[in-house]
């Protein structure tokens, strides 16, 4: 869902519910037990923010998933976590 903006988190047993703010659905709410906030900032590769290592199994930069679809034709997974 592009152009929704979160107006609420509520902690609840085992879950978050979101209140949400979409142009075309308007303010409606939303229940999740996994959560990921992406603020939208730009990305820096692991060297300009000073991480040495491997990176954990299963997560991908966009850059890196954008690099497996469109240069190798390799569809990293079928379900994903934006």
């Amino acid at each position: 869902m592009t152009g929704t903006f979160v107006d609420a988190i509520t902690p609840e047993e085992g879950w978050f519910r979101l209140s949400l703010t979409n142009d075309r659905r308007g303010l409606f709410e939303l229940a999740t037990r996994t959560l990921v906030l992406a603020t939208g900032c730009r990305e820096r590769t692991a060297r300009q923010i000073h991480i040495h290592g491997t990176r954990p199994a299963g997560i991908y930069t966009a850059e890196l998933a954008q690099y497996f679809i469109n240069i190798q034709g390799y569809l990293p997974c079928r379900r994903a976590v934006i």
